[in-house]
């Protein structure tokens, strides 16, 4: 376990992964969350997809909850391990925010954004992932000291922000500051 924020654990020196077991969630605008009707269904966006009818934008998050909260200066840098099946090359772009669910109006530090640019075997039905890792830097000093949360945003060309991502999360890495 990488440093708490309650400064128990120990400070681990190797890279530490940790599974996504979240939610993926798709909702429009206004709404910064799906409403409590939302049509709910398992499953990953590698293998399935969404579209809307009527052509208007989709929002798409990822969110990970931590039993624990972790400290900030655990980590140089924070990987997400991704399976690309989308058939649109470069169209896609993730971004990384740590909330801290345990203060007030839970503040956030955004990590920034990443292009997921591999390319999945389109040869194969149904189509086969492609592997890949995106980096994001963990700044020295944030306005958090911990997080508990991880969103992830999905950003999709405009031209087709009205369906859902075929990239599934498959895990996180910590990369400690050691």
């Amino acid at each position: 376990m990488p440093q708490r924020a309650d400064g128990l654990a120990t400070v681990e020196t190797r890279p530490m992964s940790i599974p996504f077991s979240g939610e993926y969630w798709m909702f429009r605008w206004p709404f910064a969350r799906p409403p409590s009707t939302s049509f709910f269904q398992r499953g990953t966006p590698a293998a399935l997809s969404f579209k809307t009818t009527d052509h208007r934008p989709l929002q798409m998050e990822a969110r990970h909850k931590l039993d624990q909260p972790i400290a900030l200066s655990c980590c140089r840098m924070i990987q997400i391990a991704v399976q690309n099946a989308d058939r649109y090359p470069h169209t896609i772009a993730l971004e990384l925010v740590l909330i801290d669910n345990e203060l007030p109006g839970q503040p956030s530090v955004n990590l920034g954004r990443e292009i997921v640019a591999s390319e999945p075997d389109l040869s194969k039905e149904p189509v086969r992932p492609a592997l890949e890792t995106l980096s994001f830097a963990v700044p020295e000093v944030a306005r958090i000291q911990s997080f508990n949360e991880l969103q992830i945003v999905f950003y999709r060309d405009r031209r087709r922000m009205d369906q859902s991502a075929k990239v599934a999360i498959d895990r996180f890495i910590l990369i400690p500051r050691f």
